[in-house]
């Protein structure tokens, strides 16, 4: 599947290049808040980890999340309808801006806890990945 990370050997490999609309989730979470900030191009979809999101924290970077369990019952009942509503508009209205990580913590029905970062570019959002990953407190976190 193109623009998704897999893993191979033991190591994380891309099936391909980054792809515009190879996930109509992520490609959701980007044309929503385009409509915040018009350069904001890029999106990545990665697991939920506590950890993650304290180190965003840390580095200064804008976080905001939202409860699916508060989606109005329209909303849950149409596929695709959540994202444009909690993923994106209700986190942008917390912060005030488009904000560098979006997370939830899942729902019933297979609603997966899941973080989004967001950035003007492919290379920007890995970027903010590489700092997460690389930062102190995730660091030392994963030593214990």
């Amino acid at each position: 599947m193109p623009g998704r990370i897999v893993r191979y050997m033991g190591r994380a490999k891309p099936s391909g290049p980054p792809t515009f609309g190879a996930s109509s989730h992520v490609a959701s979470y980007i044309l929503t808040a385009m409509k915040y900030d018009p350069e904001i191009r890029s999106a990545m979809n990665i697991k939920y980890d506590d950890r993650v999101i304290e180190a965003a924290r840390e580095l200064g970077y804008v976080v905001s999340g939202y409860d699916r369990k508060q989606e109005p019952p329209d909303v849950k009942a149409r596929e695709g309808a959540s994202i444009p509503w909690g993923g994106t508009e209700q986190a942008i209205k917390s912060v005030g801006r488009v904000p560098d990580i979006i997370y939830h913590l899942g729902d019933w029905g297979g609603k997966e806890p899941e973080i989004v970062i967001l950035g003007r570019s492919p290379t920007e959002v890995i970027s903010k990945l590489l700092a997460i990953l690389g930062g102190h407190v995730y660091g030392k976190q994963r030593q214990h």
